[in-house]
């Protein structure tokens, strides 16, 4: 079944060409966008995957933080610090690895990272780099930090 984007009043839908039915809503064309790919890449045609993919929900958000980071790099913001969750990272090493697996650097203000009692963060500059920050929650176990970058 295939799925399309439109603009309606503030939103973005994504609608069901056919039949007219709106399936999801957002409030950028890009993340609309993203949320199409990802019912595509779950969609299934005579009853089987076109791909093997995560739970819909969880797939959907990958795709819209990936859109969401690339719009913060293009407005002059980075990535200040991955925060990892001691709950599913529970070594330094599992959270250096996982850092890795994601493209980060290890830059840390110690060199065997930082940490608190529930959390390892896993920097990627200085915080004197930067200007502001934000967070961004990938999931339940990493947070990103983003920072705008001084002039």
């Amino acid at each position: 079944m295939p799925w399309s984007v439109r603009k309606k009043g503030d939103w973005w839908e994504i609608y069901k060409p056919g039949s007219g039915e709106v399936v999801g809503r957002s409030a950028s064309r890009s993340k609309a966008e993203a949320s199409v790919r990802a019912r595509y890449a779950g969609a299934r045609v005579g009853g089987e995957r076109l791909s093997e993919s995560a739970n819909m929900a969880e797939l959907e958000r990958a795709v819209a933080a990936q859109v969401e980071l690339n719009e913060l790099a293009e407005s002059g913001w980075e990535t200040q610090t991955v925060i990892f969750s001691k709950d599913k990272y529970r070594t330094r090493e599992d959270a250096m690895r996982k850092a890795e697996e994601m493209g980060m650097r290890h830059y840390t203000s110690r060199e065997t990272g930082d940490e608190d009692e529930g959390t390892w963060r896993v920097r990627q500059r200085p915080p004197e780099d930067f200007s502001e920050f934000r967070t961004q929650k990938i999931n339940e176990y990493i947070t990103l930090v983003h920072g705008k970058l001084k002039k």
